[in-house]
């Protein structure tokens, strides 16, 4: 009876650890994601600028191997130049792929080759030039970041 037991705990265990990665991993994953975007829009923004859009997403985002990529980024409106927009944010840089800002001449986000159905167009009309992309390429959070998550294929 006690090897019945042991087995049937065994198996219970094994299938909520399987449920554990297969949902509750790509809902953290979104999280991650959804704290970096998070992130830059509660920096103060530059003068003379306002936020337009935001967006974030959880995915093998660039390049290939099985790797998770953690994309958070604002589009702000801005009557400042990029180098004064780039000067602002690097204050709150926290390494090499954060607070990265670059201008957004076109509808289309260059940056993620694979969307998943994910919305990577700016809804404004960026025509007038004063559109600027300020984005964190981020790590998630752990352990989740390193569980299996299927988008990271």
């Amino acid at each position: 009876m006690k090897k019945v037991i042991i087995i049937i705990t065994t198996a219970v265990v094994l299938f909520a650890l399987l449920l554990i990665n297969i949902m509750i991993t790509p809902l953290m994953n979104n999280l991650g994601a959804k704290k970096e975007m998070d992130r830059i829009k509660d920096t103060p923004l530059p003068d003379r600028s306002e936020l337009v859009e935001t967006f974030y997403l959880a995915g093998n985002l660039n390049g290939s191997g099985n790797k998770m990529n953690f994309y958070g980024a604002v589009v702000i409106r801005s009557e400042l130049s990029l180098e004064e927009i780039d000067k602002h944010y690097s204050a709150y840089r926290k390494g090499k792929y954060d607070m990265l800002v670059q201008h957004q001449a076109s509808q289309q986000l260059e940056d993620i080759e694979r969307n998943y159905g994910f919305d990577d167009t700016v809804d404004a009309d960026v025509s007038d030039g004063k559109y600027y992309l300020v984005y964190t390429w981020g790590n998630g959070i752990a352990p989740y970041n390193h569980l299996v998550d299927l988008r990271a294929n």
